[in-house]
Protein backbone atom coordinates (compact mmCIF):
# COMPACT_ATOMS: atom_id res chain seq x y z
CA UNK A 1 0.00 0.00 0.00
CA UNK A 2 2.78 2.41 0.70
CA UNK A 3 5.12 1.76 -1.99
CA UNK A 4 1.60 2.30 -4.40
CA UNK A 5 1.34 5.43 -2.98
CA UNK A 6 4.82 6.74 -3.37
CA UNK A 7 4.27 5.66 -7.14
CA UNK A 8 1.14 7.10 -7.47
CA UNK A 9 2.71 10.58 -6.02
CA UNK A 10 5.44 10.26 -7.86
CA UNK A 11 3.32 9.46 -11.19
CA UNK A 12 1.10 12.44 -10.60
CA UNK A 13 4.29 15.24 -9.99
CA UNK A 14 5.85 13.76 -13.47
CA UNK A 15 2.91 14.13 -15.30
CA UNK A 16 2.62 18.13 -13.76
CA UNK A 17 5.96 18.71 -13.82
CA UNK A 18 5.92 17.90 -17.98
CA UNK A 19 2.88 20.02 -18.09
CA UNK A 20 3.77 23.12 -16.44
CA UNK A 21 7.42 23.01 -18.25
CA UNK A 22 5.80 22.48 -21.86
CA UNK A 23 3.46 25.32 -20.90
CA UNK A 24 6.08 27.21 -19.66
CA UNK A 25 7.92 26.84 -23.22
CA UNK A 26 5.08 27.37 -24.94
CA UNK A 27 3.95 30.52 -23.69
CA UNK A 28 6.76 32.09 -23.12
CA UNK A 29 7.95 34.76 -25.86
CA UNK A 30 10.43 33.34 -28.53
CA UNK A 31 11.90 34.91 -31.19
CA UNK A 32 10.72 32.15 -33.90
CA UNK A 33 8.77 28.32 -33.97
CA UNK A 34 11.31 27.05 -34.85
CA UNK A 35 13.54 28.10 -31.80
CA UNK A 36 10.81 27.11 -29.25
CA UNK A 37 10.60 23.80 -31.26
CA UNK A 38 14.37 23.13 -30.29
CA UNK A 39 13.69 23.84 -26.32
CA UNK A 40 10.67 21.46 -26.68
CA UNK A 41 12.98 18.97 -27.96
CA UNK A 42 15.68 19.29 -25.44
CA UNK A 43 12.98 19.55 -22.38
CA UNK A 44 11.54 16.28 -23.72
CA UNK A 45 14.95 14.62 -24.08
CA UNK A 46 15.68 15.44 -20.10
CA UNK A 47 11.97 14.32 -19.52
CA UNK A 48 12.90 10.66 -20.68
CA UNK A 49 15.63 10.22 -19.16
CA UNK A 50 14.05 11.93 -15.64
CA UNK A 51 11.20 8.87 -16.45
CA UNK A 52 13.78 6.62 -16.49
CA UNK A 53 15.78 8.33 -13.27
CA UNK A 54 12.62 8.27 -11.32
CA UNK A 55 10.76 4.89 -12.08
CA UNK A 56 13.45 2.48 -13.16
CA UNK A 57 16.95 3.10 -11.93
CA UNK A 58 18.16 2.58 -8.66
CA UNK A 59 19.43 5.06 -6.88
CA UNK A 60 22.55 7.24 -8.63
CA UNK A 61 22.79 11.09 -7.45
CA UNK A 62 25.26 11.76 -10.57
CA UNK A 63 22.43 11.43 -13.02
CA UNK A 64 19.75 14.10 -10.76
CA UNK A 65 22.98 16.47 -11.04
CA UNK A 66 22.89 15.94 -14.60
CA UNK A 67 19.41 16.38 -15.04
CA UNK A 68 19.24 19.15 -12.98
CA UNK A 69 22.08 21.24 -14.69
CA UNK A 70 20.33 20.57 -18.50
CA UNK A 71 16.82 21.58 -16.98
CA UNK A 72 18.07 24.65 -15.64
CA UNK A 73 21.00 26.02 -17.79
CA UNK A 74 19.76 24.94 -21.25
CA UNK A 75 16.04 24.96 -20.61
CA UNK A 76 14.84 27.74 -18.19
CA UNK A 77 17.46 29.78 -18.28
CA UNK A 78 17.63 30.14 -22.29
CA UNK A 79 14.08 30.75 -22.06
CA UNK A 80 13.81 33.21 -19.92
CA UNK A 81 16.62 35.09 -21.12
CA UNK A 82 14.90 35.00 -24.68
CA UNK A 83 11.40 36.78 -23.42
CA UNK A 84 12.58 39.89 -23.65
CA UNK A 85 14.19 39.69 -27.33
CA UNK A 86 12.08 42.59 -28.86
CA UNK A 87 13.03 44.91 -26.38
CA UNK A 88 16.51 43.77 -25.34
CA UNK A 89 18.88 41.99 -28.32
CA UNK A 90 21.93 40.75 -25.86
CA UNK A 91 22.29 37.76 -23.51
CA UNK A 92 23.71 37.84 -20.10
CA UNK A 93 26.74 38.19 -21.64
CA UNK A 94 26.45 40.75 -23.81
CA UNK A 95 26.55 38.61 -26.88
CA UNK A 96 23.84 39.57 -29.35
CA UNK A 97 20.83 37.32 -30.27
CA UNK A 98 21.65 35.34 -33.65
CA UNK A 99 19.12 33.16 -34.52
CA UNK A 100 21.04 31.22 -36.32
CA UNK A 101 23.22 30.08 -33.86
CA UNK A 102 20.33 29.89 -31.70
CA UNK A 103 19.04 26.80 -33.38
CA UNK A 104 22.75 25.57 -33.76
CA UNK A 105 23.04 25.78 -30.04
CA UNK A 106 20.09 23.77 -29.17
CA UNK A 107 20.24 21.00 -32.32
CA UNK A 108 23.79 20.63 -30.43
CA UNK A 109 22.21 20.31 -26.84
CA UNK A 110 19.91 17.69 -28.60
CA UNK A 111 22.00 15.75 -30.24
CA UNK A 112 24.33 15.57 -26.79
CA UNK A 113 21.65 14.50 -24.59
CA UNK A 114 20.95 12.10 -27.19
CA UNK A 115 23.81 10.27 -27.36
CA UNK A 116 24.62 10.15 -23.75
CA UNK A 117 21.04 8.91 -23.15
CA UNK A 118 21.31 6.31 -25.52
CA UNK A 119 25.17 5.18 -24.36
CA UNK A 120 24.65 5.44 -20.84
CA UNK A 121 20.97 3.04 -20.82
CA UNK A 122 23.61 0.94 -23.06
CA UNK A 123 26.36 1.05 -20.78
CA UNK A 124 24.45 0.59 -18.31
CA UNK A 125 22.76 -2.49 -18.95
CA UNK A 126 26.11 -3.96 -19.68
CA UNK A 127 27.86 -2.99 -16.88
CA UNK A 128 28.22 -6.28 -15.12
CA UNK A 129 31.09 -7.05 -17.83
CA UNK A 130 32.70 -3.67 -17.60
CA UNK A 131 32.19 -2.01 -14.93
CA UNK A 132 31.54 -3.87 -11.70
CA UNK A 133 34.70 -5.40 -9.81
CA UNK A 134 33.72 -7.54 -6.45
CA UNK A 135 34.83 -4.98 -3.22
CA UNK A 136 36.87 -7.05 -1.28
CA UNK A 137 37.34 -4.19 0.85
CA UNK A 138 37.95 -4.76 4.88
CA UNK A 139 37.00 -1.78 7.26
CA UNK A 140 39.15 -1.57 10.40
CA UNK A 141 37.79 1.03 12.78
CA UNK A 142 41.18 1.60 14.18
CA UNK A 143 42.86 2.74 10.96
CA UNK A 144 40.32 4.54 10.25
CA UNK A 145 40.77 6.60 13.42
CA UNK A 146 44.66 6.76 13.26
CA UNK A 147 44.10 8.03 9.47
CA UNK A 148 41.79 11.01 10.90
CA UNK A 149 44.10 12.01 13.40
CA UNK A 150 46.72 12.10 11.33
CA UNK A 151 45.13 14.10 8.61
CA UNK A 152 43.51 16.88 11.67
CA UNK A 153 47.44 17.04 12.83
CA UNK A 154 48.07 17.67 8.86
CA UNK A 155 45.76 20.58 8.49
CA UNK A 156 46.67 22.66 11.95
CA UNK A 157 50.00 22.25 10.57
CA UNK A 158 49.31 23.70 7.72
CA UNK A 159 46.76 26.42 9.03
CA UNK A 160 49.42 27.15 11.39
CA UNK A 161 51.93 27.78 8.87
CA UNK A 162 49.73 29.97 7.05
CA UNK A 163 47.58 31.24 9.60
CA UNK A 164 47.57 34.74 8.62
CA UNK A 165 46.33 34.36 4.96
CA UNK A 166 43.81 31.68 6.05
CA UNK A 167 42.47 34.78 8.60
CA UNK A 168 42.13 36.76 4.88
CA UNK A 169 40.88 33.79 3.22
CA UNK A 170 38.13 33.25 5.98
CA UNK A 171 36.82 36.86 6.05
CA UNK A 172 37.83 38.28 2.73
CA UNK A 173 38.29 35.23 0.57
CA UNK A 174 41.46 36.16 -0.86
CA UNK A 175 43.17 33.32 -1.84
CA UNK A 176 47.21 34.58 -2.85
CA UNK A 177 49.53 32.06 -0.83
CA UNK A 178 52.79 34.45 -1.99
CA UNK A 179 53.62 31.48 -3.81
CA UNK A 180 53.43 30.16 -7.33
CA UNK A 181 49.90 29.64 -8.97
CA UNK A 182 50.20 26.01 -8.75
CA UNK A 183 51.36 26.17 -5.56
CA UNK A 184 48.08 27.85 -4.25
CA UNK A 185 46.10 25.46 -6.07
CA UNK A 186 47.44 22.42 -4.56
CA UNK A 187 47.12 24.04 -0.95
CA UNK A 188 43.42 25.88 -1.90
CA UNK A 189 42.49 22.77 -4.01
CA UNK A 190 44.04 19.63 -2.06
CA UNK A 191 45.27 20.50 1.37
CA UNK A 192 42.42 22.54 2.67
CA UNK A 193 39.79 19.97 1.80
CA UNK A 194 41.76 17.34 4.11
CA UNK A 195 38.87 17.79 6.92
CA UNK A 196 36.49 16.76 4.45
CA UNK A 197 37.35 12.93 4.37
CA UNK A 198 37.85 13.45 8.57
CA UNK A 199 33.91 14.75 8.73
CA UNK A 200 32.53 11.96 7.13
CA UNK A 201 34.78 9.05 8.27
CA UNK A 202 33.91 10.85 12.10
CA UNK A 203 30.10 10.68 11.62
CA UNK A 204 29.85 7.40 10.05
CA UNK A 205 31.89 5.60 12.69
CA UNK A 206 30.59 7.95 15.51
CA UNK A 207 28.57 4.92 17.51
CA UNK A 208 31.52 2.63 17.17
CA UNK A 209 33.97 5.27 19.41
CA UNK A 210 33.16 8.19 21.26
CA UNK A 211 36.40 9.72 20.25
CA UNK A 212 34.72 9.85 16.52
CA UNK A 213 32.39 12.49 17.78
CA UNK A 214 35.36 14.56 18.63
CA UNK A 215 36.67 14.30 15.41
CA UNK A 216 33.52 15.31 14.07
CA UNK A 217 33.35 18.42 15.84
CA UNK A 218 37.22 19.24 15.00
CA UNK A 219 37.50 18.74 11.65
CA UNK A 220 34.35 20.08 10.66
CA UNK A 221 35.18 23.56 12.82
CA UNK A 222 38.25 23.17 10.55
CA UNK A 223 36.67 22.86 7.11
CA UNK A 224 34.27 25.54 8.06
CA UNK A 225 37.65 27.92 8.77
CA UNK A 226 38.84 26.53 5.54
CA UNK A 227 36.11 26.36 3.06
CA UNK A 228 33.69 29.09 4.55
CA UNK A 229 30.09 28.54 3.11
CA UNK A 230 29.37 32.64 3.78
CA UNK A 231 32.67 33.89 2.20
CA UNK A 232 33.78 31.19 -0.49
CA UNK A 233 31.96 31.24 -4.21
CA UNK A 234 28.88 28.76 -4.42
CA UNK A 235 29.95 26.53 -7.15
CA UNK A 236 32.88 25.33 -5.09
CA UNK A 237 31.46 25.15 -1.50
CA UNK A 238 28.38 23.63 -2.73
CA UNK A 239 29.40 19.96 -3.79
CA UNK A 240 31.63 20.05 -0.09
CA UNK A 241 28.16 20.57 2.04
CA UNK A 242 26.20 18.50 0.23
CA UNK A 243 28.17 15.50 0.85
CA UNK A 244 27.94 16.43 4.07
CA UNK A 245 24.61 16.39 4.31
CA UNK A 246 24.26 13.21 2.43
CA UNK A 247 25.75 11.35 5.36
CA UNK A 248 23.77 13.30 8.21
CA UNK A 249 20.62 13.43 6.26
CA UNK A 250 20.43 10.47 4.51
CA UNK A 251 17.14 10.84 4.35
CA UNK A 252 16.44 13.38 1.85
CA UNK A 253 18.55 11.53 -0.29
CA UNK A 254 17.39 7.96 -0.08
CA UNK A 255 15.79 7.48 -3.21
CA UNK A 256 15.95 9.24 -6.99
CA UNK A 257 12.62 11.10 -6.37
CA UNK A 258 14.01 12.39 -3.03
CA UNK A 259 17.49 13.77 -3.95
CA UNK A 260 15.72 15.47 -7.58
CA UNK A 261 13.06 17.12 -5.34
CA UNK A 262 16.15 18.08 -2.77
CA UNK A 263 18.46 19.54 -5.56
CA UNK A 264 15.29 21.37 -7.56
CA UNK A 265 14.77 23.05 -4.46
CA UNK A 266 18.28 24.25 -3.94
CA UNK A 267 19.12 25.18 -7.57
CA UNK A 268 16.39 26.06 -8.88
CA UNK A 269 14.23 28.03 -6.76
CA UNK A 270 16.73 28.69 -3.45
CA UNK A 271 19.46 30.17 -5.62
CA UNK A 272 17.48 32.74 -7.43
CA UNK A 273 16.06 33.42 -4.23
CA UNK A 274 19.55 34.26 -2.57
CA UNK A 275 20.57 36.24 -6.08
CA UNK A 276 17.65 38.80 -4.78
CA UNK A 277 18.94 39.06 -1.42
CA UNK A 278 22.66 39.24 -2.38
CA UNK A 279 21.92 41.93 -5.22
CA UNK A 280 19.57 43.61 -2.68
CA UNK A 281 20.01 47.68 -1.85
CA UNK A 282 19.64 46.81 2.02
CA UNK A 283 22.75 46.24 4.33
CA UNK A 284 22.93 43.44 6.69
CA UNK A 285 22.11 45.97 9.50
CA UNK A 286 19.24 47.34 7.95
CA UNK A 287 17.69 43.93 7.27
CA UNK A 288 18.95 42.66 11.07
CA UNK A 289 16.46 45.65 12.13
CA UNK A 290 13.44 45.41 9.72
CA UNK A 291 13.81 41.69 8.44
CA UNK A 292 10.26 41.02 7.45
CA UNK A 293 9.18 44.42 6.79
CA UNK A 294 12.55 44.31 3.93
CA UNK A 295 11.81 40.70 2.48
CA UNK A 296 8.59 41.31 1.46
CA UNK A 297 9.47 44.54 -0.14
CA UNK A 298 12.26 42.42 -1.91
CA UNK A 299 9.63 40.16 -3.03
CA UNK A 300 7.10 42.31 -4.12
CA UNK A 301 9.13 44.55 -6.18
CA UNK A 302 11.45 41.65 -7.59
CA UNK A 303 10.88 39.13 -10.71
CA UNK A 304 12.20 35.52 -9.71
CA UNK A 305 12.73 34.78 -13.45
CA UNK A 306 14.69 38.21 -13.98
CA UNK A 307 17.63 36.45 -11.97
CA UNK A 308 18.00 34.44 -14.92
CA UNK A 309 19.64 36.85 -16.62
CA UNK A 310 22.27 37.53 -14.83
CA UNK A 311 26.09 35.77 -15.71
CA UNK A 312 25.29 33.52 -13.02
CA UNK A 313 23.23 31.69 -15.87
CA UNK A 314 25.89 32.41 -19.02
CA UNK A 315 26.17 28.84 -19.68
CA UNK A 316 23.92 28.66 -22.75
CA UNK A 317 24.75 31.99 -24.29
CA UNK A 318 28.05 31.06 -24.07
CA UNK A 319 27.66 28.12 -26.18
CA UNK A 320 26.06 30.51 -28.63
CA UNK A 321 29.66 32.62 -28.77
CA UNK A 322 31.55 29.53 -28.48
CA UNK A 323 29.75 28.78 -32.19
CA UNK A 324 30.82 32.00 -33.77
CA UNK A 325 34.67 32.18 -32.30
CA UNK A 326 34.56 28.28 -33.97
CA UNK A 327 33.50 29.86 -37.21
CA UNK A 328 36.15 32.13 -36.84
CA UNK A 329 39.02 30.70 -35.53
CA UNK A 330 38.33 27.21 -36.19
CA UNK A 331 37.85 24.24 -33.63
CA UNK A 332 41.53 23.99 -30.93
CA UNK A 333 42.36 20.20 -31.99
CA UNK A 334 41.77 19.21 -28.43
CA UNK A 335 44.31 22.39 -27.17
CA UNK A 336 41.67 23.21 -24.08
CA UNK A 337 41.67 19.75 -23.30
CA UNK A 338 45.03 19.02 -22.65
CA UNK A 339 45.04 22.75 -20.86
CA UNK A 340 43.05 20.96 -18.30
CA UNK A 341 44.10 17.37 -18.42
CA UNK A 342 47.82 18.76 -17.86
CA UNK A 343 47.14 21.65 -15.73
CA UNK A 344 49.41 21.09 -13.09
CA UNK A 345 52.06 21.68 -15.72
CA UNK A 346 53.24 25.54 -14.97
CA UNK A 347 53.54 28.09 -18.32
CA UNK A 348 56.76 28.56 -16.95
CA UNK A 349 57.82 25.24 -18.71
CA UNK A 350 55.08 25.21 -21.46
CA UNK A 351 55.31 29.10 -22.60
CA UNK A 352 52.59 28.02 -25.04
CA UNK A 353 49.60 26.87 -22.70
CA UNK A 354 46.34 27.67 -23.90
CA UNK A 355 44.39 29.36 -21.72
CA UNK A 356 41.08 27.79 -20.52
CA UNK A 357 38.02 27.88 -22.43
CA UNK A 358 35.92 30.69 -20.14
CA UNK A 359 38.71 33.35 -20.42
CA UNK A 360 39.47 32.40 -24.01
CA UNK A 361 35.70 32.78 -24.93
CA UNK A 362 35.67 35.68 -22.24
CA UNK A 363 38.71 37.36 -24.17
CA UNK A 364 36.47 37.09 -27.30
CA UNK A 365 33.61 38.82 -25.74
CA UNK A 366 35.39 41.47 -24.39
CA UNK A 367 37.31 42.06 -27.66
CA UNK A 368 34.37 42.20 -29.57
CA UNK A 369 30.99 42.77 -27.42
CA UNK A 370 30.91 45.40 -24.29
CA UNK A 371 31.50 42.82 -21.68
CA UNK A 372 34.01 43.61 -19.24
CA UNK A 373 34.69 40.19 -17.63
CA UNK A 374 36.78 37.62 -19.39
CA UNK A 375 36.11 34.57 -16.30
CA UNK A 376 33.59 32.76 -18.18
CA UNK A 377 31.77 29.42 -17.56
CA UNK A 378 32.17 27.15 -20.96
CA UNK A 379 30.07 24.23 -20.54
CA UNK A 380 30.81 20.65 -21.16
CA UNK A 381 29.25 20.11 -24.21
CA UNK A 382 30.93 23.49 -25.46
CA UNK A 383 34.17 21.95 -24.52
CA UNK A 384 33.38 19.06 -26.77
CA UNK A 385 32.28 21.70 -29.89
CA UNK A 386 35.18 23.87 -28.78
CA UNK A 387 38.11 21.03 -29.13
CA UNK A 388 36.83 19.03 -31.67
CA UNK A 389 34.07 20.21 -33.50
CA UNK A 390 30.73 17.99 -34.30
CA UNK A 391 33.39 15.41 -33.22
CA UNK A 392 33.39 16.38 -29.97
CA UNK A 393 29.49 16.36 -29.22
CA UNK A 394 29.58 13.10 -30.11
CA UNK A 395 32.53 11.58 -28.03
CA UNK A 396 31.83 13.90 -24.90
CA UNK A 397 28.64 12.35 -23.68
CA UNK A 398 30.08 8.82 -23.91
CA UNK A 399 33.07 9.79 -21.88
CA UNK A 400 30.65 11.55 -19.56
CA UNK A 401 28.29 8.23 -19.34
CA UNK A 402 30.99 5.93 -18.71
CA UNK A 403 32.26 8.08 -15.91
CA UNK A 404 29.17 8.45 -14.19
CA UNK A 405 28.53 4.81 -14.29
CA UNK A 406 32.44 4.33 -12.96
CA UNK A 407 31.74 6.12 -10.19
CA UNK A 408 28.38 5.60 -9.19
CA UNK A 409 29.31 1.66 -8.64
CA UNK A 410 31.42 2.97 -6.05
CA UNK A 411 28.41 4.29 -4.04
CA UNK A 412 27.62 0.39 -3.28
CA UNK A 413 31.08 -0.08 -2.20
CA UNK A 414 31.90 -1.05 1.46
CA UNK A 415 34.60 1.20 1.85
CA UNK A 416 33.51 4.73 3.23
CA UNK A 417 36.20 6.72 1.18
CA UNK A 418 35.13 5.51 -1.90
CA UNK A 419 31.83 6.20 -0.70
CA UNK A 420 32.43 10.07 0.22
CA UNK A 421 34.58 10.24 -3.10
CA UNK A 422 31.49 9.41 -5.53
CA UNK A 423 28.82 11.61 -3.55
CA UNK A 424 31.30 14.60 -4.16
CA UNK A 425 31.89 13.87 -7.74
CA UNK A 426 27.80 13.74 -7.71
CA UNK A 427 27.09 16.47 -6.83
CA UNK A 428 30.13 18.34 -8.38
CA UNK A 429 29.00 17.41 -11.43
CA UNK A 430 26.67 20.27 -11.65
CA UNK A 431 29.75 22.81 -11.50
CA UNK A 432 32.00 20.39 -14.12
CA UNK A 433 28.92 20.46 -16.05
CA UNK A 434 28.71 24.19 -16.14
CA UNK A 435 32.68 25.00 -16.59
CA UNK A 436 34.79 25.50 -17.63
CA UNK A 437 35.98 22.22 -17.82
CA UNK A 438 40.07 23.02 -16.37
CA UNK A 439 38.42 24.16 -13.00
CA UNK A 440 36.02 21.53 -12.72
CA UNK A 441 38.27 19.13 -13.44
CA UNK A 442 41.42 20.55 -10.96
CA UNK A 443 38.57 21.16 -8.29
CA UNK A 444 37.32 17.25 -8.24
CA UNK A 445 41.02 15.93 -8.84
CA UNK A 446 41.95 18.37 -5.67
CA UNK A 447 39.30 16.87 -4.00
CA UNK A 448 40.03 12.84 -4.93
CA UNK A 449 43.69 13.28 -3.64
CA UNK A 450 42.56 14.89 -0.29
CA UNK A 451 39.45 12.70 0.21
CA UNK A 452 40.72 9.12 -1.10
CA UNK A 453 44.43 9.09 -2.18
CA UNK A 454 46.01 10.79 0.95
CA UNK A 455 44.03 8.84 3.25
CA UNK A 456 44.83 5.65 1.40
CA UNK A 457 48.61 6.34 1.44
CA UNK A 458 48.37 6.45 4.97
CA UNK A 459 46.32 3.34 5.73
CA UNK A 460 49.42 1.79 3.39
CA UNK A 461 51.75 2.73 5.67
CA UNK A 462 49.81 1.82 8.48
CA UNK A 463 49.87 -1.98 6.78
CA UNK A 464 53.67 -1.66 6.13
CA UNK A 465 54.48 -0.51 9.81
CA UNK A 466 52.03 -3.01 10.97
CA UNK A 467 53.54 -6.02 8.79
CA UNK A 468 57.10 -4.86 9.75
CA UNK A 469 56.26 -4.86 13.33
CA UNK A 470 54.93 -8.44 13.03
CA UNK A 471 58.05 -9.56 11.16
CA UNK A 472 60.31 -7.67 13.64
CA UNK A 473 58.84 -9.73 16.62
CA UNK A 474 58.60 -12.46 14.88
CA UNK A 475 62.22 -12.73 14.25
CA UNK A 476 62.80 -11.83 18.24
CA UNK A 477 60.86 -14.62 18.87
CA UNK A 478 62.83 -17.02 17.06
CA UNK A 479 66.04 -15.96 18.18
CA UNK A 480 64.81 -16.23 21.50
CA UNK A 481 63.57 -19.63 20.70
Amino acid sequence: MHNHLIITLKLQFYILFGIINLLFICWTNSPTFLIKLTFIYIFLLIYLLLYYHLFIEEQNIAITSFIIFNYLFFVIGPVVQLKNHITNDLLPNTFIINYNYIIQTNLYIVLFLFVFIVSYLYLKNRQKNFFRKPDKTKLSIRDYQIVSIILIIITIFIMMIYSNIIYNLFFFREKDFGFSTHFNLIISRTLFMLPLSVVILSWYYRKTKKIFLALFFISLILLIFLKNPFTDKRNAIGAIYLCILFFMFPVFFKTNFRTFIFLFTIMVILFPLSSIFTHSMFGFALFSEKPIELIIYEFTKSDLLDEFNRLDYDTWSEFNTTIEYVNINGISYGKQLGNALLFFIPRAIWPGKPLNSGFEIGNYIMNNYPLNYNNLSESYVAEGYINFGIIGILIYPIILSISIIYMSNWLKSKDILKKTTTIYFSFHLVFLLRGDFTNGFVYFIGTYIAVYLIPKFILFLLRILRVSNHSILKYNYTLNS
